[in-house]
């Protein structure tokens, strides 16, 4: 089955999303804001199991960077995380 690059007036789509930018601005803003500071309790308190938090937020803010860049890629935008 084809892809209809008009997926809004399409008979089928398996997605009707279309990405936000002010959405995934929002959420890199948090992710950058969230990281930093898990990363400063890490440094000063030298908590390790902190590093989970620190990288989660790196991915996260890759991830909605991704969503960032592809918003008008039309049918080649992410759909699931970039990295499962």
């Amino acid at each position: 089955m084809a892809l209809d690059p008009d997926y809004k007036n399409a008979p089928f789509a398996y997605y009707r999303f279309e990405p936000s930018m002010v959405a995934a601005i929002i959420f890199i803003a948090l992710f950058a804001l969230t990281t930093a500071l898990h990363t400063w309790q890490l440094c000063r308190t030298r908590v390790w199991f902190a590093i989970t938090f620190v990288l989660g937020g790196y991915c996260g803010g890759i991830q909605s960077s991704g969503t960032l860049s592809a918003m008008h890629a039309g049918e080649k935008m992410i759909i699931a995380g970039l990295w499962v």
